[in-house]
């Protein structure tokens, strides 16, 4: 080996100095370190490791394993050196333009929900529109079938005249007072009581106060005679309704019903019923001068 030479003089304790300060600016630059291992310790270190995962089972254990895992595998396949068992390679993250693309589908999914909100509220305004225009068109029907205010003023001119006709009708009717017309065929007991006494007095006074030209002449004859008596039991009316045919007899029947009023008041139970009670009979003056009552 030849020797180096140095650039300066061994002897100069100056040029060492310098050269010994390059040499050890030059170790710390280049980063250079000197690591002395311990025979020892390197025994001590322990070894690494190897533990892998699988993702199947299996209950029988191998009699050699080669690698440590969280569950019994035996290894299969056709690769003849020993590969360590690996899990499924992860999904892989979308690129750039699948994610252009699912930002534009996102895009586009608010304009199409607003579209059918649009398409909603111009069916629902034909819809209104439509409903509008039947209720115009039967507003119309309804206007041609109202009445001119011409026929509304005449009408209810009518309808006033018909009401005044009404209450005119119903004052006559409350004026108008509760008659009741009763005969010898008259069954109630009510009135064919009253009716029997009154018959018993009108023949009583008759028979008195017979015709005295009638008697004279000798005149018979028969008429049908109508009474009106009022509840006091006074007299309200008299008329011939159908005559003998003797003016003489028929004036005398009048008188006679004259001279025997007033007649009994009306009992409770017929004021009840009637304001005016009629008494239509038959009145008889025969030739032995007597007179009777019938029918």
């Amino acid at each position: 080996m030849s020797a180096i030479s140095l650039p300066f003089n061994k002897d100069e304790p100056l040029g060492i100095a310098i050269f010994a300060a390059a040499a050890l600016h030059l170790l710390v630059i280049l980063g250079v370190n000197f690591d002395f291992n311990d025979p020892s310790k390197m025994e001590q270190t322990p070894r690494s490791l190897d533990v892998t995962l699988v993702q199947s089972k299996n209950s029988e254990a191998p009699k050699e394993a080669d690698y440590l895992a969280q569950a019994n595998q035996i290894g299969g396949g056709t690769v003849e050196e020993k590969v360590r068992a690996t899990s499924p390679p992860p999904t892989p993250k979308p690129r750039n333009e699948q994610r252009g693309e699912a930002v534009r589908s996102q895009q586009f999914a608010i304009p199409e929900q607003q579209i059918q909100q649009q398409q909603q509220r111009l069916l629902t305004s034909q819809q209104s529109k439509q409903q509008l225009d039947v209720k115009e068109s039967q507003r119309e029907q309804i206007d041609k079938q109202l009445p001119s205010p011409a026929q509304m003023l005449m009408r209810s001119r009518q309808i006033d005249q018909a009401f005044a006709e009404l209450r005119e009708i119903r004052q006559l009717t409350a004026k108008k007072p509760r008659e009741r017309y009763i005969t010898a065929n008259t069954r109630e007991y009510t009135f064919a009581s009253y009716e029997n006494s009154w018959r018993q007095k009108v023949e009583r006074i008759g028979n008195l106060n017979y015709p005295e030209e009638a008697r004279r002449k000798n005149v018979s004859g028969t008429l049908l005679l109508d009474v009106a008596i009022k509840p006091d039991g006074s007299l309200a009316g008299v008329k011939v309704i159908r005559s003998s045919g003797s003016q003489v007899l028929d004036d005398g029947a009048i008188y006679i019903v004259k001279l025997a009023a007033p007649f009994s008041p009306f009992t409770p139970e017929i004021r009840k019923k009637v304001d005016i009670l009629h008494i239509t009979r038959s009145w008889q003056f025969n030739h032995t001068n007597r007179l009777s009552t019938y029918r």
